[in-house]
């Protein structure tokens, strides 16, 4: 059932009082409200200081199964049967991005939560809480702004940042989410975009449309971002605390093509959780649904608005082997989500966390959600709308790996789908390291891809890695593979243990060049000095397949 909520923008900043029909705005102070030493009793906390740092939290649906299934699949861990190395990969770009010292003090936190995207003439990332754009072709930094002020909501904590170049809209969009703690009934999530493809100064709030909606007790945690052709499209789980109620996704009706005004009044449709017990999403085997993920639609017509989400294993006693999909049609005032179906994939698990050399303390490796999706046609499936995606599962030996998948959901139909819908799906696996953290997409021509992720054991420290396809390569595999970057140090802040380790990568198909794909992800580097020990590091990169 679609509900709306209406806004109006005061002083460039949308304010939404959730919980009705309609919605009264409000300006948001100037100098926002202090933050620092307001930490909720989910967030982790440092030994006091000159900062006052946290760690985010990943919310579960089912904490307590979750950490089962987690002691289950580390008593499996082992070794495996040596691998056939693969051809380097062409790697066009890569450079150091964002760290934790970025941060001001007030919203140091833990971890990055790296996500980036490449338009025609700028590299944006995103990370808690910072965003810095890059020259695409010098890779020169063009600024840095803490998230919070570039956002609107400044001196807030906001986090889980989410950022997509459209070229079908020419311009940028971004999410993320802020609180004053998980104690406080004053929650947003903020949204928007920029006026042009080239904002004035980057990031300047002249150049970017800037709202918030306040969603008051309720979180909307781990906002994933996606659009079509009139929409932006935002998943997200919403918790009281760490308590999962339900799982909801947003319609944002999408600015007009060439328009540098900002909005004064719209309304924000939703389908899923709206207060009421039982209202979240559901999947088309009346499952409660987690994680929506919104696909990153490249073709400048407009694709098609889908929208994934993996059935939990929690759910299914350890072992799941469906994705659910649906999409936004209707209008960009007057959405409508339909239920697609669940496409069957390979059985899954929840993958145990990641050990580190010489210490007790291992990475959090997820939870089998899905983190990221594009979708662009695909000239060798007759040029049906195909969705790329992955998730961090648990592999051969115990060891996690990352399973992605290319899905053709335009098969699917009246609330199912036929084995046609998978077209092909491979696992970034080594024989005794853990992979985790991936991100893929493909180039804009569609039938070629690239995926980065993490690598890392008891014996190796964790590394940045890259694998790719072409079209002609076998389907399920991946043909090339190069490491990046490796961590000088293993990870023993404030969070551990498991340690904080980044909930997602990025990964976006360059609307420039149709044979690079660019990307960020994370690794540990030079730490602060104790008790904190914030040692995150962020690398960016252009790969050709």
């Amino acid at each position: 059932m679609q509900r709306c909520l209406t806004l109006t923008v005061l002083a460039g900043l949308l304010l939404l009082l959730f919980g009705g029909a309609t919605a009264s705005a409000k300006t948001l102070e100037p100098s926002g409200k202090a933050v620092a030493n307001r930490v909720g009793a989910s967030f982790f906390k440092a030994s006091p200081g000159a900062a006052e740092p946290r760690a985010f939290p990943l919310r579960t649906e089912h904490p307590t199964r979750l950490d089962h299934l987690k002691q289950k699949a580390a008593r499996r861990a082992g070794t495996g049967s040596p691998q056939a190395p693969l051809s380097p990969a062409s790697v066009s770009a890569q450079w150091d991005g964002l760290l934790w010292s970025s941060n001001t003090a007030s919203n140091l936190g833990t971890p990055p939560d790296t996500t980036g995207a490449i338009g025609p003439n700028y590299y944006f990332e995103f990370v808690n809480s910072v965003v810095r754009p890059y020259d695409r072709t010098t890779l020169a930094t063009l600024g840095t702004a803490q998230l919070d002020v570039f956002s609107g909501p400044s001196g807030r904590a906001v986090f889980d940042p989410q950022v997509q170049w459209s070229q079908e809209a020419n311009r940028w969009f971004y999410t993320a989410i802020s609180n004053d703690g998980d104690t406080a009934a004053t929650n947003f999530m903020v949204f928007g975009w920029s006026k042009d493809a080239n904002p004035t100064g980057g990031l300047t709030s002249s150049s970017w449309c800037r709202f918030a909606i306040d969603t008051g007790g309720a979180i909307d945690d781990y906002p994933k971002l996606g659009h079509d052709a009139n929409h932006i499209i935002i998943g997200s789980n919403v918790f009281t605390g760490n308590t999962f109620n339900g799982a909801r996704i947003w319609a944002l009706p999408k600015p007009a093509n060439g328009s540098t005004a900002c909005p004064t009044s719209f309304k924000i449709p939703f389908f899923g959780y709206n207060g009421t017990a039982g209202s979240g999403l559901k999947t088309a085997d009346n499952d409660t649904a987690f994680t929506p993920v919104p696909a990153n639609t490249v073709n400048p017509t407009g694709g098609s608005g889908y929208v994934f989400a993996a059935d939990d294993p929690s759910d299914h006693g350890g072992t799941s082997n469906q994705l659910m999909v649906w999409h936004v049609g209707g209008t960009s005032t007057i959405p409508t989500l339909i239920q697609d179906g669940n496409i069957s994939v390979s059985g899954y698990g929840v993958p145990a966390n990641v050990p580190q050399p010489g210490t007790a303390r291992t990475l959090d490796s997820s939870d089998t959600r899905l983190t990221q999706a594009v979708e662009n046609p695909d000239p060798d499936a007759s040029g049906a709308e195909a969705v790329w995606t992955q998730h961090t599962i648990n592999g051969a030996g115990g060891r996690s790996v990352v399973r992605w998948y290319e899905l053709l959901p335009g098969n699917c139909g009246g609330g199912s789908c036929p084995p046609s819908a998978k077209r092909q799906e491979g696992n970034i696996s080594s024989a005794t390291d853990f992979v985790f953290n991936g991100a893929i997409s493909p180039t804009t021509t569609g039938n070629s891809a690239m995926i980065d992720f993490n690598q890392g054991s008891s014996a190796n420290l964790v590394s940045v890695r890259v694998q790719s396809r072409v079209g002609t390569d076998t389907l399920g595999t991946m043909a090339n593979e190069s490491t990046l970057i490796t961590s000088s140090v293993i990870d023993r802040d404030f969070s551990c243990s498991p340690c904080r380790w980044g909930d997602y990568a990025a990964a976006s198909p360059d609307p420039s060049d149709s044979s690079l794909v660019w990307g960020s992800n994370q690794y540990n580097g030079t730490e602060s000095a104790p008790p904190n020990r914030l040692g995150w590091r962020t690398y960016n990169f252009g790969v050709s397949p």
